[in-house]
């Protein structure tokens, strides 16, 4: 199933999940509330700062899973659910920075004209 954000339905992501249309959407109405809450004086550099940080716990996230080093003795089993969340945190972040250049528009085309050439690539093979 191949929903659109027109038709409000879920994507299929090829993994037997399902992934809303709107969670673009989403990740900007996060990230535009959260700025105004919490606004960044150090603009982009202290965003950039916030995804290697975000980027660096999804890599924790990972070492967990793979039980690398002491990783899994320290925080216990991995649980995918706080792999997930790093990645939301992640997504967000990179929204923010995309917010903070004023090319959120620009983002969403970039990520649409890639899936259509991730597509043809795909399916012309």
């Amino acid at each position: 199933m191949t929903g659109t954000a027109e038709t409000g339905t879920a994507a299929d992501t090829g993994s037997g999940e399902t992934c809303p249309d709107n969670l673009f959407s989403l990740l900007v109405a996060t990230s535009q509330q959260l700025t105004v809450r919490y606004p960044k004086k150090g603009g982009a550099f202290e965003r950039v700062a916030q995804l290697a940080e975000e980027t660096g716990e999804v890599a924790e996230q990972i070492n967990i899973w793979a039980g690398t080093g002491l990783k899994r003795q320290k925080h216990g089993e991995f649980d995918p659910r706080n792999l997930a969340m790093e990645l939301a945190d992640v997504m967000r972040v990179a929204v923010g920075i995309a917010l903070e250049f004023g090319i959120v528009n620009s983002l969403g085309d970039q990520i649409r004209a890639r899936h259509a050439q991730v597509t043809e690539e795909v399916d012309g093979s």
